[in-house]
């Protein structure tokens, strides 16, 4: 006759861990620290892999918190320099010289609008280049 047996998790039944013992005395408890330690060791892991993502999740908020400043200065210093510009235009349209003027009134406003378009394009590209490689997750 033959008998075979098999279980599933971290320990075996009742009945093999008498044996166990009753084989190498102190079995079953080995038997027992073996499981809490991998128990204990799946717990350090798991631990470790959330901080990581914790760790990665506040590093993108930090980015995106730096991109926002980053665009709220450039936004500033395009407007200061847009008005400095047309101010400039004004004034050489003041003093006579309306050619000169002309070109500093529309020049920044020309410059501002080509960096608006250029900029919503470079945003729809990364858009578009972020669902793609969502759909190939």
């Amino acid at each position: 006759m033959l008998v075979e047996a098999s279980w599933t998790g971290p320990l075996p039944p009742p009945e093999a861990l008498q044996r166990y013992n009753e084989t190498l005395p102190g079995g079953a408890d080995r038997i027992f620290r073996m499981a809490e330690d991998r128990h204990q060791h799946q717990i350090e892991q798991e631990k470790a892999a959330i901080a990581l993502e914790k760790e990665a999740l506040l590093s993108a908020r930090e980015n995106i918190a730096a991109e926002h400043s980053r665009s709220k200065l450039g936004l500033v210093f395009a407007l200061v320099i847009a008005l400095a510009g047309m101010g400039t235009g004004a004034w050489l349209t003041a003093v006579g010289k309306a050619g000169f003027g002309m070109a500093f009134v529309f020049g920044p406003l020309i410059g501002l609008a080509a960096v608006f378009v250029y900029g919503t394009h470079v945003r729809q590209v990364e858009r578009r280049r972020m669902t793609e490689d969502d759909r190939d997750d």
